[in-house]
């Protein structure tokens, strides 16, 4: 009786190794059309193909932001069970979030001091009205529009800040209706689990559209 030969099966390519394949493919595709120049491939192949699967691709990852936020987090929420813990956790969180945001700006701010960004350029000959930088909005400003005045806007708009505030918010109100909420935990599981299966799918995909972006 013949034996299964071990060449017969073969080892699944990692997604990491495709996406890297797509760059490098893209890199060589984009080289080789640059070369060409041809009318026809710059407008239905690189304007046309390209641009509209890179785009595609790139709108079904933020496709992906508010629905993953929203779900998982109300399950962490909701797996905490105990209003005290969750009161401690978020706000060691919160801390979090203030120290890493600091020290983000310390660095952006150390960085521009050092290079210098925009030293030295001549503005002479260029028309600057009508152009004017936005006004920086106070620190109660900020802290203020944490909160929502519409949801469903904040979703649509991606804020995430607001999102994730009123997530909270509605994750607490569900602890606090005790059994009740058992149907709904279980439904924003199962929503988890659904959105982690959407992110698979479209991942699949991510070696193609990387490929077509850095082509592009």
């Amino acid at each position: 009786m013949a034996k299964d030969s071990p060449a017969g099966s073969t080892a699944k390519t990692s997604l990491t190794t495709k996406i890297m394949i797509g760059m490098g493919a893209g890199i060589v595709v984009g080289l080789i059309f640059n070369q060409i120049d041809s009318a026809f491939i710059n407008t239905h192949i690189v304007a046309g193909l390209f641009a509209m699967v890179g785009k595609m691709f790139v709108n079904a990852l933020k496709m992906l932001v508010v629905p993953l936020v929203v779900f998982s987090l109300i399950c962490g929420v909701l797996g905490i069970g105990d209003i005290r813990i969750l009161g401690r956790v978020g706000g060691k969180a919160f801390a979090l979030y203030l120290m890493t945001t600091a020290v983000a700006i310390a660095v952006a701010i150390g960085i521009a001091s050092l290079v210098g960004p925009g030293a030295g350029f001549n503005m002479e000959g260029i028309d600057t009205s009508g152009i004017a930088g936005k006004a920086a909005p106070s620190v109660w400003d900020v802290f203020a529009n944490i909160v929502p005045t519409n949801p469903i806007a904040a979703m649509a708009n991606g804020e995430m800040l607001q999102i994730i505030f009123y997530v909270i918010v509605v994750g607490v109100a569900a602890l606090m209706l005790g059994e009740a909420s058992t149907s709904f935990a279980r439904a924003c599981e199962y929503m988890n689990e659904l959105m982690m299966k959407v992110v698979g799918v479209v991942m699949a995909a991510a070696p193609y559209g990387v490929f077509c972006l850095i082509a592009k």
